[in-house]
């Protein structure tokens, strides 16, 4: 009877140590699993950030909510307070207005205060565009506040149409300022275009 308590207790404590065994990760200490698996998660979402579509971004991106004054497509005018979201399957940006969705394209442009300053989004078909930087190279983006390269959603040169960002049409653009193109390598297209425009 005493062998058969033994050989229990030798087969209890060899299954204790393979299910404990098998929930580390291997090759990382228990201790560090979830910064392991932090690291990992900050690349994954660089990378769907930077292929994802312009609908992908707003919703990933930091967006706060702000008090939006809409002029509508018959001039009257709206004031709601929401962050800007986007509809993924119509494709098109919309605010909320107890329940109910505003999109861009019901309205002729938005606007908020920022202390002194308006800050003023054109309607488009997709989305309201924000002027983010300005020069011989206009950027636009999808949301009112800065939120870096992720956010770029059009650009236009000079007094040209408003053209979707395309980064190979940017990289052609700036392709003569080694300044420009430095931040560019680096997938920094903001800060390209903003190179780029001090030097012209």
């Amino acid at each position: 009877m005493q062998k058969l308590y033994s050989l229990v207790t030798i087969v209890l404590l060899a299954i204790i140590a393979t299910v404990h065994k098998a929930s580390a990760q291997p090759g990382v200490g228990a201790t560090y699993i979830g910064d392991y698996s932090k690291m990992g998660g900050h690349e994954t979402v660089e990378r769907d950030l930077e292929k994802g579509n312009w609908a992908y971004r707003l919703n990933n991106l930091k967006n706060a909510r702000y008090t939006f004054i809409l002029t509508m497509k018959d001039n009257s005018t709206r004031e709601v307070h929401s962050k800007l979201y986007a509809d993924s399957v119509n494709n098109r940006s919309y605010v909320m207005d107890d329940q109910q969705k505003i999109y861009c394209s019901q309205t002729r442009r938005i606007s908020r205060e920022d202390g002194s300053r308006q800050i003023t989004g054109i309607a488009t078909d997709s989305c309201w565009l924000f002027k983010i930087v300005s020069g011989k190279i206009n950027a636009y983006s999808f949301l009112s506040e800065g939120a870096g390269t992720y956010s770029i959603a059009a650009l236009q040169t000079g007094n040209s149409a408003i053209q979707v960002f395309d980064e190979r049409e940017l990289e052609q653009m700036i392709n003569n300022n080694p300044k420009a193109m430095k931040a560019f390598i680096k997938r920094d297209y903001l800060k390209a275009i903003e190179k780029y425009n001090a030097d012209n």
